[in-house]
């Protein structure tokens, strides 16, 4: 093992540059490449087709994700400085979120995939339910 790169499929995998394992959980403080379902990291984390640069993060296949810088996740584009990205219905986010086809730029906001959007600038979304204040 290196402080550079390491190359694995153990489970557990901590490097201080970057991981590239199929395991399961890998904490890194530079960048991960993981297919498995947790991955912590604080700067970048390329996520099997999710894109994700961030300085604090915790990227997971499950449902919840918070970054805090950017998050690109299954067709997903999501900038932000505060999120919360869920891979069901949920998104939240303080700065902009491009989910689903739907394009929506907003500075606080509430993105259900089905149904909800509540936002203060703009929200063009096809879904059945749009609130905006703006």
């Amino acid at each position: 093992m290196s402080s550079l790169q390491v190359l694995t499929s153990r489970p557990h995998v901590r490097s201080s540059r970057q991981v590239i394992t199929s395991g399961h959980q890998v904490r890194s403080s530079r960048q991960v490449l993981m297919s498995g379902p947790h991955v912590r990291s604080s700067c970048q984390v390329l996520k099997t087709c999710a894109h994700v640069r961030c300085s604090r993060q915790v990227l997971t296949s499950g449902p919840h994700v918070r970054a805090s810088c950017q998050v690109l996740k299954t067709y997903a584009h999501d900038r932000c400085s505060r999120q919360l990205l869920k891979s069901g219905p949920h998104v939240r986010s303080s700065r902009q979120d491009f989910t689903s086809c739907p394009h929506v730029s907003c500075s606080r906001q509430v993105l259900k995939s089905g149904s909800h959007v509540r936002c203060s600038h703009q929200v063009p979304k096809p879904g059945p339910h749009v609130r905006s204040s703006f």
